[in-house]
């Protein structure tokens, strides 16, 4: 091959393959090095977290006398979030997708916040309007972590089109006993 003249000398023969092998070499060495250090920042994560778990349980156990084995584990119920919800049962139980279980509970004190919220909507005939929705369209399952949103952002929607179907009747009745006829105008 002939010189290109910018100072670079072509690689023939045995020049060139040696040149790929480094080249290759330098490659998977880049590749182990950064996997070894994802494994790093993974145990350093890991090992992190152990750290604080570890630290908060002594910080509490030097804080107070030693505890039983029953009072332990009861503490740790209370550190859920929610732990009232526990007691009572779920009025609807939605599938979920991914680590954080099979199902969704939607418990009443839930019923209770979103009554709360959205004061326009029936909001349990909304929760199994998208129950049927869940169960219709299972590609588009929710996680357990991301359900209580889901049902956030439902409620809300069907608040901006202005409420639920029953409270719409409820509030149509009102306005008739309301309206004037031309008898009460005379």
């Amino acid at each position: 091959m002939p010189d290109l003249g910018s100072g670079f000398a072509p690689l023939h023969g045995r020049e060139w393959k040696k040149y790929r092998e480094e080249k290759r070499d330098a490659r998977a060495t880049k590749a182990q090095r950064g996997a070894q250090q994802m494994r790093n920042n993974g145990a350093q994560k890991r090992n992190a977290a152990r750290n604080r778990v570890t630290h908060q349980s002594q910080s509490q156990s030097q804080s107070q006398e030693p505890r039983t084995k029953n009072q332990s584990q009861s503490q740790k119920k209370k550190i859920s979030s929610e732990p009232q919800a526990a007691s009572e049962p779920p009025i609807l139980i939605f599938p979920t997708v991914g680590m954080g279980g099979k199902t969704w509970g939607l418990r009443p004190c839930k019923v209770q916040e979103l009554s709360a919220a959205f004061p326009g909507v029936d909001v349990l005939a909304e929760c199994r309007k998208a129950l049927a929705w869940c169960e219709a369209n299972p590609a588009k399952r929710k996680t357990h972590k991301g359900l209580a949103a889901f049902l956030f952002r439902w409620m809300e929607k069907c608040q901006n089109r202005g409420g639920s179907v029953g409270t719409a009747r409820r509030n149509t009745q009102a306005d008739e006993d309301m309206t004037l006829t031309d008898e009460d105008l005379r």
